[in-house]
């Protein structure tokens, strides 16, 4: 377990194969995260504004509302990255240019009001899972999917936010 703010500036960390738990934001500025099979959990917000991300070929779970990227090198690795949305009404927001293996995007505890999934311009994922569990999505911004879209418990209620998203199929 990690506690605080963790920011990578040099040199490397190495996730190697176990279990890294962070328990507040993490930022990379410079230098690189090596995930390798470890399955890394991040209990706040995503940044990378330098350096190298090579994230788990595992499973990547980030529990914030920020996730981030506007320079360095984000390397998926063939994993996948889970976004769980725990708090009521919160906005999801990922922003820079990003390619993901599979993203899933979970609505996890918390009462069942809209969550708010901003997806910025330059998101392009293979697979796209959107796992509501009887909860409300709206969309917003741009994301392109170039092999699946998976739709999971979605509630058919109308959201309290703008659906102005696009999903782009290719």
């Amino acid at each position: 377990l990690v506690s605080g703010l963790t920011v990578i500036s040099g040199g490397l960390f190495d996730g190697n194969a176990g279990t890294v738990d962070f328990n507040s934001d993490f930022s990379i500025t410079g230098g690189t995260f090596d995930g390798n099979s470890s399955v890394v959990s991040l209990v706040g917000n995503f940044s990378q504004s330098g350096g190298t991300f090579n994230s788990p070929t595992g499973v990547f779970t980030v529990e914030g509302s920020s996730f981030s990227r506007t320079a360095g090198t984000f390397n998926h690795n063939g994993g996948t990255v889970v976004i769980n949305s725990t708090i009521s009404g919160q906005t999801v927001t990922m922003s820079g240019t990003i390619t993901f293996n599979v993203l899933e995007i979970t609505a996890g505890a918390g009462t069942n009001s809209n969550r708010i999934l901003n997806f910025n311009a330059g998101l392009t994922t293979a697979t796209l899972n959107l796992n509501a569990s009887a909860k409300l999505f709206s969309y917003q911004g741009n994301i392109s999917i170039t092999s699946a879209l998976l739709i999971n418990g979605t509630s058919t209620g109308n959201p309290n936010a703008s659906n102005t998203g696009v999903f782009t199929l290719s």
